[in-house]
């Protein structure tokens, strides 16, 4: 019996030392994953965000907008650094997503506050294409259970395809509901809708349909990617109901704070 315990120890001790390392280099990867999120986020985003504040103040300016030539290259020099921005969101969110970097710092949140922060964020585009905003929240509406940021970065990635995929002149309408133990949030808007054939594909990775393609051609097809997996580390649930050519509504259920003190 001794040669069959002393083979056990060993290769007890050997698996022991291969988990070490196994944990080891994860944890390494993990850091690798970090410098990474704080390369993107202050050498990349941080330089593009002034640059929309400059452009911004610019397209303020009376004396830019002299010129009507001057005032476009102002509003397409404005648009695309906005659009980088949100590309290099959507790839800091792939990585947050990351099971090893998924980590919900949990407390009681205001998804009014989320909607009102993002609302104000898209402020400029909602204007220039001319949308109606319909919104429906209160103060006082009780607050979920989540992590602050990642649920604003869920939400968003959903408003922003709302407004991206309204048509000029076109409508959006947020609601916020108390059902009792979960808070329900339905965005709706009068865009150009989703195919049954696509309702399972617009959660993959870079997946865009075609119309959606036509309409947008520089998104990065991350948005839902992103958003469903955020959603359900919070126990909630996103689905959606579209109808091609009439506009899709969002529905994101989450749970609500047990005191709502």
């Amino acid at each position: 019996m001794l040669p069959t315990t002393s083979s056990t120890y060993i290769t007890l001790a050997k698996d022991i030392k291969r988990k070490e390392r196994e944990l080891a280099r994860l944890h390494q990867m993990s850091k690798r994953e970090a410098q990474f999120l704080s390369v993107v986020r202050h050498q990349l985003r941080t330089p593009l965000t002034v640059i929309v504040w400059t452009i911004g103040d610019l397209r303020n300016d009376p004396v830019c907008n002299q010129s009507q030539k001057t005032k476009e290259m102002l509003n397409d020099a404005y648009q695309a650094a906005q659009n980088m921005i949100e590309i290099i969101d959507d790839f800091l969110g792939v990585l947050k997503i990351n099971p090893r970097a998924l980590k919900l710092k949990k407390r009681k949140v205001s998804s009014h506050n989320i909607i009102q922060g993002i609302l104000k964020h898209y402020k400029i585009r909602i204007k220039e294409k001319g949308l109606e905003i319909l919104y429906s929240g209160t103060n006082n509406f009780p607050a979920v259970v989540g992590d602050k940021q990642m649920l604003a970065d869920a939400i968003r990635h959903i408003i922003s395809n709302a407004i991206a995929y309204t048509p000029e002149n076109g409508s959006i309408k947020i609601t916020l509901t108390d059902e009792g133990e979960t808070a329900l949030i339905a965005i709706s808007d009068t865009g150009i809708g989703i195919k049954k054939i696509d309702a399972e594909k617009i959660y993959l990775q870079y997946y865009r349909s075609k119309n959606a393609i036509n309409m947008q051609p520089a998104s990065s097809g991350l948005g839902l990617y992103v958003a469903r997996p955020i959603i359900r580390a919070h126990k909630g649930e996103l689905w959606f109901e579209s109808e091609l050519g009439h506009g899709t509504t969002f529905y994101v259920r989450l749970p609500l704070a047990k005191s709502r003190q």
